[in-house]
């Protein structure tokens, strides 16, 4: 599960940080999609994570015009596929990220809200996240861990890799 939320908190970290441009520490509003597969094989077999969606990007600077703080609005739905056989699985993703930036450049990136719902049909509700989680990067964007958890935290790649074996 850490493996697709890192891929996935990366990926829109990377996304987010690209997306601004300091004016005067004026705040930039920048909405842009985001539509990117990548292959994990976490299941013991190749899956394909597709994400599709949208973010609405609220940079904050200081006097300096140093990117502090960035609020993004996200809505993402995530794919899980396996090739093999054909099968998949959709969870929708929204809320907001908060990206909150050290003075050495490192930061923090707190996920907000449904971070993920497996629904199966004639199953239901097979795994589920929630609530916040906290991920931590160094200044070269490099994943560190999850800091803080709070909320629904069901074991999600377990139940997508039952899903689609």
């Amino acid at each position: 599960m850490r493996a697709i939320l890192r891929s996935t908190l990366l990926a829109a970290a990377a996304s987010l940080l690209l997306a601004s441009a300091a004016t005067a520490a004026q705040p930039d509003i920048v909405k842009f999609q985001i539509n990117f597969s990548e292959t994990f094989s976490d299941c013991g077999f190749d899956a394909v994570h597709t994400t599709i969606g949208f973010v609405t990007v609220h940079d904050f600077f200081d006097q300096t015009g140093t990117l502090k703080v960035e609020i993004a609005n996200f809505s993402f739905t995530e794919t899980f596929a396996n090739p093999e056989n054909g099968a998949s699985v959709r969870t929708q993703d929204v809320g907001p990220n908060i990206l909150t930036v050290s003075k050495d450049g490192s930061f923090t990136v707190a996920t907000i809200g449904l971070i993920t719902n497996v629904v199966v049909p004639g199953q239901g509700k097979v795994a589920g996240e929630s609530g916040r989680i906290v991920a931590s990067f160094d200044a070269d964007g490099n994943f560190i861990g999850v800091v803080f958890v709070a909320g629904p935290d069901d074991d999600f790649l377990a139940a997508i890799c039952e899903v689609l074996a």
